[in-house]
């Protein structure tokens, strides 16, 4: 199952419904492509905040939902613990850039905080290469995080090993502003992740409360450059600062994430 846009950007999708692999004709997007056995990194994670903190996957085997393609859209419906939701994967006809929308109706009975988080794993390697050395080609993955006064967190990361294009480069941004972001898969998901967790496939992080805005979602650091190995993405977006009250079933909260990619043959 793939959808596409006149650009020759892609994203295709497993039968279980988990993102398999974003590409363009000329560069592979994704670090490695999922599969049915060893998963995905890219997922959409919604939380629920309070005394204790609950996650839901939006996509693939452990959310439950249902899912249908069509030209250059994906669409996501189900049901969480009193949640209704959909979200939506566009691809832009004017770009190389693609968005998620999330709409949540609240219809428990009681007042809700949440937040998402969007996980993406980054590659930025030349199409049709085959299999890579996923700790290779993060090395040459230069990634910074940086604080945007109207969005928030922005992550932005290009390949310094040129390719046959140039150098391509993505950013990534949440429309309502993100709170926090990580570029480190080896920190999001925690030294726990294959001991406690690999049943569920659920990171480390998604059990922390709260998180340092324009910083690691993990873990505190002095600086906002990712040092270690495995290219990932990961930004927190906030709903508005209000909670998703009950007792109102029009009002939802609105989750917006926008991707770009450039390809410049340069140097």
């Amino acid at each position: 199952m793939k959808i596409s846009n006149s650009h020759g950007l892609s994203a295709g999708f497993l039968k279980s419904g988990l993102v398999e692999s974003i590409d363009t004709e000329q560069v592979m997007i994704s670090l490695r492509k999922a599969s049915v056995y060893s998963g995905a990194s890219a997922n959409l994670w919604l939380r629920k905040r309070g005394g204790q903190i609950k996650y839901r996957p939006l996509m693939g085997p452990g959310s439950h939902t249902r899912f249908r393609a069509g030209k250059n859209i994906f669409r996501v419906i189900g049901s969480w613990d009193g949640l209704d939701y959909e979200c939506l994967l566009q691809l832009s006809e004017k770009s190389l850039s693609w968005k998620w929308s999330v709409d949540i109706l609240n219809n428990s009975d009681e007042d809700l905080v949440l937040d998402l988080i969007y996980v993406q794993d980054v590659g930025l390697k030349a199409a049709g290469s085959g299999t890579v050395n996923e700790y290779y080609v993060s090395q040459y993955l230069e990634r910074r995080i940086l604080d945007d006064s109207v969005y928030g967190s922005v992550i932005c990361c290009r390949q310094n090993m040129k390719e046959a294009g140039g150098y391509p480069w993505l950013m990534i941004a949440s429309v309502n502003g993100a709170v926090a972001a990580s570029t480190d898969g080896m920190k999001f998901y925690g030294r726990t992740f294959r001991q406690k967790h690999w049943e569920v496939n659920v990171p480390g992080s998604l059990l922390l409360l709260h998180f340092r805005r324009g910083h690691s979602a993990c873990l505190p650091e002095r600086d906002t450059r990712a040092h270690l190995w495995q290219s990932l993405c990961a930004i927190i977006a906030p709903p508005p600062p209000s909670p998703i009250l009950t007792g109102f079933p029009a009002l939802c909260a609105n989750f917006r994430v926008s991707v770009y990619l450039e390809i410049k043959v340069t140097g």
